[in-house]
């Protein structure tokens, strides 16, 4: 007992530190400069907050609204619905870029550009965190209030307000961080004087050569999103409430606002990538770099799928030896993707040999921990009593991971791994980040974009959902190969 608890608290500690490393890096490689252009950094630091705040208010206002409309759905409408409008929110950012690109033609680069593109990526997310609240808070409220003819305006102010207030705050608080530490989306829609925080430690990298005062920067931010993110920590209590629903909460005319949303959204993809279907043979015009892009990506992606799959395996191990989730302040401290690239930036010598190590490693620190509390925390605690169970009756820890998490959350895993390898092989971001020197097909894509030719970009994000689709096809083949001689040595 006594060795399975060390073990377990070793993998805990190689864990945390893997995931810190980037910061542990800048804590001993660097000294703070004082020589800091405090003009510069207010001024950056002023339009981060701008477009952050005013994406995440219009976020939460439209938000409140399409959740009255949700419940004007029927429960399995409903339920399909929210997932639709998380989409957006999972999806790469180039996927929302592209959509918001065709619609908005020009598209205003600068301040209104970011913040569009901020409010298209996280209004569903914004919609359904807002609508489970108040399934949780208001309760039979509702149609309380309507039997007394309360009043919807009274309700609104007397009742929802004051019950739904901490709750989106908490809303408020994540999607601003997500907004404020963004580098994707201000790298590909930002402009003119709109250059924010992430932008200036950009330039003092990549144009400056100004290590130093990047690397002060980005302590500064480090500090600055674990500030934001105290409230994010500390959730607002779930209060489970049957929810009886009234008129109040229900508002149909605001089903207009989701299925404009939705079919906006996914019209204008559908309509881009059946036009871009027909223009494959100018996409062949650019084979050359299609083949660079495909082989470093295809190498790069094989490597981040054996990283990732080891530090699956670890966490579930912690996890079942402990019983414990310990990852959640980690995400916010490792959330801001020049802080990662610049680490590995510097760790790495600036030669094309060593992109694939250190976009790997930067890409599944930012990607890793996100998409695992999205997808698979919650139903993993859920097998927390079986976990217990089989300890009982002395299984080993391999066991309870392959028979009793795997076997019952094979969907979700699937799910899992299909998002992380398609945020993979869609990435801009992190590349321009770590000074990629070679050509991925994220960066490929994302040439196309900015160079407004869109059929092109269209062409290559269904072509990284088609080879993602293939490849994460081929390694559930592999999957069930291993676990049949995983059976037939287990006889």
């Amino acid at each position: 007992m006594r060795h399975a608890k060390l073990k377990a608290q070793v993998v805990q500690i190689s864990l945390f530190l893997y995931f810190l490393l980037p910061l542990l890096f800048f804590i001993f490689q660097f000294r703070p400069t004082l020589d800091i252009p405090w003009s510069d950094v207010l001024a950056a630091l002023q339009n981060s907050f701008n477009q952050s705040f005013t994406a995440t208010a219009i976020s939460i206002l439209l938000g409140s609204l399409i959740s009255f409309g949700l419940f004007s759905l029927p429960d399995r409408l409903m339920r399909v619905v929210r997932q639709a409008l998380l989409l957006p929110q999972i999806l790469p950012v180039f996927f929302s870029a592209l959509i918001v690109f065709s619609i908005c033609n020009p598209f205003p680069l600068g301040f209104w550009g970011i913040v569009i593109l901020f409010v298209t990526i996280n209004l569903g997310l914004a919609s359904v965190l807002i609508h489970q609240a108040a399934t949780q808070v208001i309760g039979p409220y509702a149609v309380v209030s309507q039997v007394f003819a309360l009043g919807r305006f009274t309700f609104l102010l007397k009742i929802w307000w004051p019950l739904m207030r901490s709750h989106l705050l908490s809303a408020f608080m994540m999607i601003f961080v997500f907004c404020f530490c963004s580098f994707s989306v201000p790298i590909i829609a930002g402009g003119g004087r709109s250059t924010n925080f992430e932008m200036l430690i950009f330039e003092k990298i990549f144009i400056e050569s100004n290590w130093s005062l990047a690397s002060t920067l980005c302590l500064l931010q480090i500090l600055l999103v674990t500030v934001l993110s105290v409230s994010l920590i500390r959730d607002p209590p779930e209060v489970h409430r049957e929810l009886k629903v009234g008129s109040y909460v229900r508002a149909k005319p605001m089903l207009a606002l989701i299925f404009a949303y939705l079919g906006l959204y996914w019209g204008v993809y559908i309509k881009g990538v059946a036009g871009s279907l027909m223009q494959f043979d100018f996409l062949i015009q650019f084979r050359d770099q299609l083949l660079q892009a495909f082989l470093f990506s295809a190498k790069a992606l094989a490597l981040f799928t054996a990283l990732n799959l080891v530090l699956l395996y670890a966490w579930l191990y912690h996890y079942v030896r402990s019983g414990q989730t310990w990852h959640k302040l980690i995400h916010f401290v490792s959330t801001s993707t020049l802080v990662m690239g610049f680490s590995f930036y510097l760790i790495f010598a600036l030669r094309p040999s060593y992109d694939l190590p250190k976009l790997v490693l930067a890409a599944s620190i930012l990607f890793f921990i996100t998409l695992l509390k999205v997808f698979l925390q919650k139903p993993v605690e859920s097998l927390r009593r079986q976990i217990q169970v089989a300890q009982i009756f002395g299984l080993s820890s391999s066991t309870i991971i392959i028979e009793v998490i795997v076997r019952q959350l094979k969907p979700q895993f699937f799910l899992w791994f299909f998002v992380i390898s398609l945020w993979f092989m869609s990435d801009y971001a992190v590349s321009k980040a770590v000074g990629l020197q070679n050509l991925s097909l994220g960066t490929l894509a994302e040439s196309f974009l900015t160079s407004y030719r869109m059929q092109l970009a269209y062409a290559m994000t269904f072509l990284i959902f088609i080879l993602n689709s293939v490849f994460v096809g081929l390694l559930t083949l592999l999957a069930k190969g291993a676990y049949v001689a995983y059976k037939k040595s287990a006889l």
